[in-house]
């Protein structure tokens, strides 16, 4: 899972946990969405996806065969 598909991560109330407020051992949820279709295009994925932020892949979309 990588961007841009929207990585989502909530505590176990529901509410929205990011990158700087999470706290070990804290009880998460994570889930994924499909990107919205814009950001998969050639242009999105060059201002948006895995490359643009320094990653070494591919964009491979979210789907509902990938759940685990």
């Amino acid at each position: 899972m990588t961007v841009p598909d929207l990585i989502c991560v909530l505590d176990t109330d529901g509410v929205p946990v990011t990158n700087p407020f999470y706290e070990k051992g804290q009880g998460l949820v994570v889930f994924a969405l499909p990107a919205p279709e814009q950001w998969t295009t050639q242009k999105g994925l060059e201002v948006f996806g895995p490359k643009s932020f320094g990653f070494d892949m591919e964009y491979v979309p979210f789907t509902e065969k990938q759940r685990g």
